[in-house]
C-alpha cells in the first residue's frame, strides 16, 4: 500500500501542473479606431504579456497593423490593476454618437475605481 502512495502522490502532482492554468503575469492593451474620421467608435484589445520587453515589441507590432487608425497602446504591470471603460461622446457637429475606450490604471481596485469616478465628475 505504502509503495502505491509513493507512486501515486507524485503522479497527482504532475496531473495538476499539467492541467493548471498558466498567466502571464502583465498586460497589453491597445486601442484603435474603426475606420478613419471623427465618427469611429474606439477599440480595445486586451492580451497576456511576460514583460516590458514583450510590451514593446507587441507594441510596434501593433502600431504596423493599425496605422491610420490612431493606434495607442498601454502597458499593465502585474502589480496594477485596471478597469476599462465604454463611453459614447456626442460629437453634434458631425451628428454623430461615437463609443470609445478609456483605461484606468492604480495599484489597487479601489483606487482604480475613485480614478475612474474623478473622471466622470470632471466630464
Amino acid at each position: 500500500m505504502k509503495k502505491k502512495a509513493i507512486v501515486l502522490i507524485p503522479l497527482l502532482l504532475l496531473c495538476f501542473k499539467i492541467f493548471a492554468q498558466e498567466t502571464k503575469p502583465c498586460l497589453f492593451i491597445g486601442y484603435y479606431d474603426t475606420a478613419k474620421g471623427y465618427c469611429a467608435d474606439r477599440i480595445s484589445i486586451r492580451e497576456e504579456i511576460e514583460d516590458l520587453a514583450e510590451f514593446k515589441v507587441r507594441s510596434q507590432q501593433f502600431k504596423a497593423e493599425h496605422i491610420g487608425f490612431s493606434p495607442f497602446s498601454e502597458y499593465v504591470t502585474e502589480k496594477q490593476c485596471v478597469i476599462i471603460c465604454e463611453f459614447t461622446t456626442n460629437r453634434s457637429a458631425f451628428k454623430c454618437l461615437p463609443k470609445g475606450r478609456k483605461a484606468f490604471k492604480a495599484n489597487t481596485i479601489e483606487d482604480c475605481r475613485k480614478l475612474m469616478e474623478e473622471d466622470r465628475i470632471l466630464f
